[in-house]
């Protein structure tokens, strides 16, 4: 597919693992910056700006918990309850994951909000083809291993620990991100790298990447960086994988990149790439949802993709995770070549593809 211009361009904001953290700002500067933004008291309470937030988040106030009232200029939500069994499409990382947790009942929505909610589905976007995900997982033991080093000088490279077993058909995405994740089922460790390439003598590079336990939590590299996007949440967190879509249901939260985000953000950001100012940005790990009240259904020249994708924008919604080219673009998994190809049969005409059918008006910026 075609490269879309300026769609996530890293060129001109090449920090997607260096964002840094917000440090040495006190608590009342944060809220003000915040207030500016519409995202006062909501957001708010959930950034990590200080240094002494950053190392004990378990004395922080967690968004939307018993112990964070709702702060005014917000309201509850009707949300449909959901059954926190494990689901039985697959999803990655554990059950903990906040990605994994759908919003809650007691979720409220960031009413003064609602602008930054509207400039964001301005531009809604699949990211699939040129900007999607392309994930090899099939790798054994016989799988050749590769000592593969980063290009950027951000200090240690995280893929440069040990050598990472890569699949002969594994290609990365045609745009200029070149991502591609490699997924170990053994032992179970994803290598995330941007701008993957072949080497002249056969091996591999990348401008960086990371290293994620699939089975852990998600938002942090195995040696406790960031993981691989500017938020410094994993790529796999949010992604849309195809057989989600064969299997009709998506048991997690979505990612989306924006090029609305500030340089702020909330938990579970670790960081942010963002550089948008206030009063028109959205901080990196801040959740979005569809109203959940809408029968998606009833609406009429609904396709399967867009009702599968909706239907899990209601119950799970998603997380602002890098900063891209378009307002609002959702991160799905590209296929092989050759491979299983699910999204023309569900109704996807292109790379880009901006689901029209979806009440965008009615996306909403949510705590808890």
């Amino acid at each position: 597919m075609g490269d879309k211009p300026n769609h996530r361009n890293k060129t001109a904001s090449p920090r997607r693992w260096s964002g840094q953290r917000v440090s040495g700002t006190s608590t009342s500067v944060i809220v003000a910056i915040m207030v500016a933004a519409s995202l006062v008291g909501a957001l708010a309470v959930g950034l990590r700006g200080g240094a002494a937030t950053a190392s004990s988040s378990a004395s922080s106030c967690a968004v939307g918990s018993a112990h964070c009232p709702s702060p005014a200029g917000f309201r509850s939500l009707a949300v449909p309850v959901v059954s926190s069994a494990q689901p039985v499409v697959p999803r990655y990382f554990a059950s903990t994951n906040p990605f994994n947790q759908p919003v809650a009942a007691s979720a409220t929505q960031v009413v003064r909000a609602t602008s930054i909610a509207a400039a964001l589905t301005r531009d809604p976007t699949a990211d699939i083809y040129a900007y999607g995900e392309p994930v090899f997982s099939d790798v054994s033991t016989s799988t050749r291993t590769y000592n593969v080093r980063c290009s950027e000088p951000w200090g240690v490279c995280p893929l440069s620990r040990a050598p990472i077993p890569i699949p002969p058909d594994a290609t990365p995405s045609a745009g200029d991100d070149h991502a591609m994740v490699i997924v170990n089922p053994v032992t179970h460790l994803a290598y995330e790298m941007w701008r993957a390439s072949r080497t002249p003598q056969g091996g591999w590079s990348a401008a960086w990447g990371a290293v994620v336990n699939t089975s852990g939590p998600g938002v942090t590299d195995v040696d406790g960086g960031p993981a691989g996007t500017g938020s410094g949440i994993s790529s796999l967190a949010g992604l849309v994988t195809i057989a989600q879509l064969e299997a009709g249901s998506i048991p997690h939260a979505l990612g989306f990149s924006s090029s609305l985000t500030c340089g702020s953000y909330v938990t579970p950001a670790d960081k942010s790439d963002g550089q948008t100012p206030p009063p028109g940005c959205i901080p990196e790990g801040a959740r979005v949802q569809l109203n959940p009240s809408i029968d998606l259904a009833k609406i009429p020249g609904i396709t399967p993709f867009e009702l599968i994708v909706g239907r899990a924008l209601q119950t799970y919604g998603a997380f602002a995770k890098d900063t891209g080219g378009a307002s609002f673009a959702l991160s799905f998994e590209t296929p092989h070549v050759g491979g299983d190809n699910p999204y023309k049969r569900l109704g996807v005409s292109a790379d880009y593809y901006a689901m029209p059918h979806l009440p965008w008006s009615q996306l909403r910026l949510v705590q808890g």
